[in-house]
C-alpha cells in the first residue's frame, strides 16, 4: 500500500536500514525488520513502541502461564495485584487478540477465560464482603435499638428514677457514637 515507497527508500541497495532486502517483494503479511541499530537509537517513538510491546508481551506470557498452571491445578485464580495488572493491560492493549498472542505463547483463549474467571471470583468475593459488612451494620443497628428499648423499659419500670432530659440525651449520644463507629469500621473495611 501507501507505505511501500517509504519502506523501499530505507531498504534499497546500499541503504539497508530495513529488511527484507530490496529483492523481496513486499506483501501485506511481510514483516519489516529494522536492521540498523542507529535508526533505533534516534527513533524515540519506536523505542517507546518496543518498550510497550515488551511489557505487553511479558504480561500476556505470565497470564497464559498462570492459566496453564491453573488448568493443571497448580495455581489459583488471579487476585490483586496480578488481576489489576492483567485487566489494565487488556483495557490498554490495542492488539490483544489470538494472532498477536500466538507470537509470544499459545493459549490466548484459555488465558482470556482464566482472566474472566479471576474477575468473576474477585467480584463474587467483594459482594460477599459487602454482604458481611451489611450484616454487621444491621446487627449494630439492632443492638443500638435493643439498648434504646432497654433504657426506655428501665425508665418506665422505675418511675421513681425518671431520667431527666440531660440523661436521656447522654444515652442517645452514646448510641449514636456506637452506630457511627460501626459505620466508620464498615467504610474502612470496604477501602481495604
Amino acid at each position: 500500500g501507501s507505505l511501500v515507497p517509504i519502506i523501499d527508500a530505507y531498504r534499497h541497495q546500499g541503504v539497508t536500514f530495513l529488511m527484507p532486502s530490496p529483492e523481496v517483494e513486499l506483501r501485506g503479511e511481510t514483516i519489516i525488520d529494522i536492521s540498523h541499530e542507529s535508526l533505533m537509537r534516534v527513533w524515540v517513538r519506536l523505542r517507546r513502541w518496543v518498550e510497550e510491546e515488551a511489557q505487553a508481551a511479558g504480561i500476556y506470557r505470565r497470564l497464559a502461564e498462570s492459566a496453564t498452571l491453573h488448568a493443571e491445578g497448580k495455581a489459583g485464580l488471579y487476585r490483586d495485584p496480578e488481576l489489576g495488572i492483567a485487566l489494565a493491560w487488556l483495557r490498554r492493549a490495542r492488539h490483544a487478540n489470538r494472532a498477536w498472542a500466538e507470537r509470544y505463547r499459545p493459549g490466548f483463549d484459555e488465558a482470556m477465560g482464566f482472566l474472566r474467571a479471576s474477575q468473576k471470583a474477585a467480584d463474587d468475593e467483594e459482594r460477599a464482603k459487602e454482604a458481611a459488612r451489611q450484616r454487621e451494620l444491621d446487627q449494630a443497628n439492632a443492638l443500638a435499638e435493643a439498648e434504646r428499648r432497654r433504657a426506655e423499659a428501665e425508665r418506665d419500670a422505675f418511675p421513681v428514677f425518671q431520667y431527666d432530659e440531660e440523661q436521656t440525651n447522654v444515652i442517645l449520644k452514646k448510641l449514636s457514637i456506637l452506630r457511627d463507629f460501626v459505620v466508620a469500621r464498615r467504610a474502612n473495611r470496604r477501602d481495604d
